[in-house]
This record gives C-alpha cells, structure tokens and sequence, in this order.
C-alpha cells in the first residue's frame, strides 16, 4: 500500500456468497470490512470470490460506499455498471479468469455459464461460476 497499491475487497473467509442467506451475507461483508479497518484498508472495491455476484452484492457495495466492481466478464474496457436498467453509480472494471487466478479456476462449482440481470452495456449479464443471482 505504501508503494501505492490497493487492497480491495473479497469477502472474508472466500464464502460463496450467492448461497448465504441474505442475513449471513451482511454479516460476511461487515466481518470482512472490519477486519481489513483493522489494518488501515478502506477498500473502494470489490470482487467477489468464485465470481459468484449476486444482486444483494450490488445493494452491499452502495451501502457501504464502495466505488467500484471488478466481478463481470462481458467487456474489455471498464463501464458504469447498471442493474435492471438502473444506474447503480459503480465503475466496473470487468476482470478475467485467464488474467487473474488461470484456467482451472473456471471448473470450481461447474463450466463457466452466464447469469442474468447484471445490466451490463452488451446486455450479456455476468459470468459466474456454477451460481446464479439471488
């Protein structure tokens, strides 16, 4: 961080979101935030583990006042991300299995397939892995 790098965030034990009640969910993201305070971090974004993005991810991220997701893999250049047609005001700067974590990521939970809902400029929703949105 001193060096001008940023920790952003990515829950707090790995939790694949999307199957966590909406309560357990909130309370991974507080849990998660609470820890990275303890060492100086406010993130200003998020990625989800497994990629697994759900809606209430979106709901957390303006609550909590983060600037921006790094979760869809529909583009190559980032774009203010909408849901429903709305504007959610996040930057999402879209990410890649390939660039990030490799290939053998895109088998944890099942094949990579598309969700739906995400908002996204090409209209192509998320990709997640085996999840769907909640």
């Amino acid at each position: 961080m001193s060096r001008g790098h940023e920790v952003a965030a990515h829950s707090y034990a790995h939790e694949r979101m999307t199957e966590l009640s909406a309560e357990k969910e909130a309370e991974v993201w507080e849990r998660s935030l609470a820890a990275l305070e303890r060492v100086g971090v406010k993130p200003q974004g998020y990625r989800a583990p497994y990629w697994m993005f759900g809606e209430r991810s979106i709901d957390h991220m303006k609550r909590l006042g983060f600037r921006y997701s790094s979760n869809m893999m529909d583009e190559d250049m980032p774009y203010m991300l909408k849901h429903k047609d709305a504007e959610t005001g996040l930057v999402e700067l879209p990410s890649s299995g390939s660039s990030t974590t490799g290939p053998a990521s895109r088998w944890i939970g099942g094949p990579l397939r598309r969700s739906t809902g995400s908002g996204s400029p090409s209209g192509r929703g998320c990709t997640s892995l085996g999840a769907t949105s909640a």
